[in-house]
């Protein structure tokens, strides 16, 4: 039988070598889709455990809008009815994902209530074309970001705020953006807001906040999703989305 030589056996040792770091590269790759199922995996059992304990002030709400309504107090039904339909959305099961259309009538329920609080200090556009509602979104997407826009923009002195919600579909992603012509922050500002503090979600109305749109959008869509926010003091706040375009429910579904 043939003798390796020395330049045969330094070509056994170079493929062997590819080889050990093309599995210790498989290894590392499987070990992170695994890390990031469990993540999910996680998550989906926390938020499980968090749905149950609303349903008792969902059950409770209804019955107060039905005593409401029969006391022809429009008004107050209405309002309840819009918070209603905000608290059965925060406590479906984690990783829902929703028609834009829905989405949108959300941000409305969420809209109404707020504007009853500071008293039709402030507007909101929607520029929502047709083609864009039948495309999937996650859950309360939008409603932080409307939020934040309420609670950090607006100036209860002024009668002009406004808020604009728009949306677009290009080259098979879905744009969203929401403006509003509020105080605006700083850089440091935004960072915060962004960064989060788990304690203060917890207080919030859907208790996901700003920081949580970040890490679901990670969950969901990995690299291939996008969320920002600009703004400058004085001069209005900006958040933008930047999705895949998906019409099916279950594609990026936990």
């Amino acid at each position: 039988c043939e003798v390796l030589t020395c330049q045969g056996w330094t070509e056994v040792n170079q493929i062997s070598d590819k080889c050990n770091l093309m599995l210790r590269r498989i290894h590392d790759l499987m070990a992170g889709i695994q890390t990031m199922e469990n993540k999910k995996i996680k998550a989906e059992q926390k938020f499980l455990r968090a749905q149950i304990q609303p349903h008792f002030m969902y059950n409770t709400l209804n019955s107060i809008r039905f005593a409401a309504t029969l006391q022809r107090n429009r008004t107050l039904a209405d309002q309840l009815g819009a918070f209603i339909r905000l608290l059965e959305a925060s406590i479906q099961k984690k990783g829902a994902f929703i028609a834009l259309r829905e989405e949108v009538a959300l941000v409305e329920s969420f809209v109404s209530l707020q504007k009853f609080r500071y008293s039709d200090c402030f507007t909101v556009e929607y520029q929502v074309p047709e083609e864009t509602k039948g495309c999937y979104v996650p859950c309360l997407l939008l409603q932080p970001v409307v939020e934040n826009a309420i609670f950090h923009g607006i100036d209860t002195r002024r009668t002009d705020n406004r808020i604009v919600l728009a949306a677009a579909v290009r080259d098979g992603r879905l744009h969203l953006s929401l403006w509003d012509n509020g105080q605006g922050m700083d850089d440091e500002t935004v960072q915060s807001l962004l960064a989060g503090d788990p304690a203060e979600d917890k207080r919030r109305l859907t208790g996901i906040g700003l920081r949580n749109i970040r890490e679901r959008l990670a969950l969901y869509y990995g690299q291939n999703a996008q969320f920002c926010i600009t703004s400058m003091p004085g001069e209005g706040t900006c958040a933008k989305f930047d999705l895949p375009v998906s019409h099916d429910p279950e594609e990026y579904r936990i």
